[in-house]
């Protein structure tokens, strides 16, 4: 097997759980074929995750 990171946006955060278009629990969706899954809720968090993701 290979490693693999998945980097997806999403939709913000105003339109979460109000059945937006195309709106899909990622997360969920990966959970089952991954080690770990991140969300990063602000920008200033994503190269702290991606860091941790490479580590």
């Amino acid at each position: 097997f290979s490693p693999v990171v998945s980097i997806a946006g999403a939709l913000s955060s105003e339109h979460q759980y109000r059945d937006a278009f195309q709106e899909v629990d990622q997360q969920a969706l990966f959970t089952p074929v991954t080690k770990k899954t991140w969300t990063a809720p602000r920008a200033d968090r994503v190269p702290e995750l991606f860091r941790e993701a490479f580590r």
